[in-house]
């Protein structure tokens, strides 16, 4: 009976949905590009390049100084720049360390990280501040 009771405890825990805030908080903060692959080439070196993820939601890096990201259960939807423009990208979170994929077609989020089916894959690593 306690085994039971454990278990179900266990199961329900793991199924509730996590807030959206909490997911949008494990983001906040800066994150230095540690790799990147474009397509099917070499890793491309990005000179330390760093992203900010603020808590309001905006988002900021050297080619965009101003932009928007949105936490999805699936990933983050970006706007980069003052552009309307979607671009849905797959992320995984691991302790300090963030990937994100941008697929070839910025409509349709990626569904892998393998850089020969996206067009660019970034991997970050959690700035300490």
């Amino acid at each position: 009976m306690l085994a039971a009771l454990m278990f179900l405890a266990v199961s329900s825990a793991s199924a509730a949905p996590v807030p959206k805030e909490l997911r949008r908080q494990s983001v906040v903060g800066t994150w230095e590009i540690t790799g990147m692959v474009i397509g099917e080439a070499k890793p491309v070196d990005s000179n330390g390049q760093r992203w900010y993820f603020a808590k309001d939601g905006g988002f900021k890096n050297p080619g965009y100084p101003t932009g928007r990201y949105a936490v999805q259960p699936n990933g983050i939807d970006f706007w980069f720049g003052n552009d309307a423009t979607l671009w849905p990208a797959l992320t995984e979170l691991n302790g300090d360390t963030l990937k994100v994929a941008f697929p070839k077609n910025q409509t349709v989020r990626a569904t892998d990280f393998v850089p020969a089916n996206n067009n660019v894959v970034y991997t970050f690593q959690r700035v300490k501040e």
